[in-house]
């Protein structure tokens, strides 16, 4: 995808396997990389991609805390409007035995002010758009106007007192 901006992205390694799921609807995608390593051999992760008119930009790389090796993290896949479901098919959750799989629930797309993708709006958030606001990235567009001005800026304060759902 078209990175449509000059900010840094996180990108998958070797045998990361990404791209092998994908999920798309509503301007946002959803790319499984379900042997990524950052938390634990073949853990998993999933980028979450955003599109600002024909823009596409990686808006967040998902990691839950209680993934670990073996995971398979991203290794299923569905989205409908904002919300996405992600798969974890190797996962052990207390009592549940050998890889007997977990799913989790995220609302993408659905709290403008969560620029970092992890659900909730605190600082960081608020240093990321700070960060984007000079540069012209689209993400930074949070009305979707297609300009990144001063409306911008009091959305994002609207967005960001308003929290995520």
């Amino acid at each position: 995808m078209g990175d449509g901006g000059s900010a840094p992205r996180i990108l998958p390694q070797s045998s990361d396997n990404f791209g092998r799921r994908v999920g798309l609807d509503t301007g946002v995608a959803i790319v499984g990389s379900a042997l990524d390593d950052d938390a634990g051999i073949d853990a998993g992760s999933a980028y979450v991609f955003g599109r600002t008119g024909s823009m596409w930009t990686q808006r967040a790389k998902i990691i839950p805390s209680d993934v670990s090796g073996g995971d398979e993290f991203g290794l299923d896949i569905s989205i409908s409007g904002s919300t996405v479901l992600i798969g974890a098919t190797g996962q052990n959750p207390a009592g549940m035995g050998p890889r007997a799989g977990a799913a989790y629930v995220y609302e993408v797309g659905a709290c403008p002010a969560d620029l970092t993708g992890d659900c909730q709006t605190d600082v960081l958030d608020f240093f990321v758009f700070i960060g984007l606001f000079g540069t012209g990235d689209p993400r930074a567009d949070i009305n979707g106007d297609g300009s990144i001005d001063v409306l911008d800026f009091f959305a994002f304060i609207v967005a960001f007192a308003d929290g995520c759902p």
